[in-house]
């Protein structure tokens, strides 16, 4: 029996040489597409949160918006403008109610 730890002593087959495959690729590369429409997706939230941002600053400001006692004090004084006199109308009288038609006769 021969020492497992020991080197062997015969030198291995010389290995073969591989076939070389070359693959030439003519073809154009594909169009890129328009990147899957998200685009205007995320432009519309970003006009909905800044919205929504605005609205809150308006609603929510702490009172940064809210007028003084001072400009509270507001006398309004508009005269209604005079219309001028219209003619009066004319007589719209009602038309007569037609005769009902009479009832049929009756055989006996």
């Amino acid at each position: 029996m021969t020492d497992p730890n020991l080197p062997p002593t015969s030198t291995p087959p010389p290995e073969e040489p591989r076939p070389q495959t070359t693959i030439h690729n003519n073809a154009p590369p594909p169009e890129k597409s328009g990147g899957g429409g998200s685009g205007w997706l995320i432009f519309i939230v970003g006009g909905l949160v800044v919205l929504v941002a605005i609205l809150a600053w308006v609603f929510w400001s702490g009172g940064a918006m809210t007028p003084t006692s001072e400009d509270r004090d507001v006398d309004i004084s508009i005269e209604a403008p005079t219309l001028p006199d219209m003619p009066e109308p004319p007589a719209n009288p009602l038309p007569e109610a037609p005769a009902p038609d009479p009832a049929p006769a009756t055989a006996e």
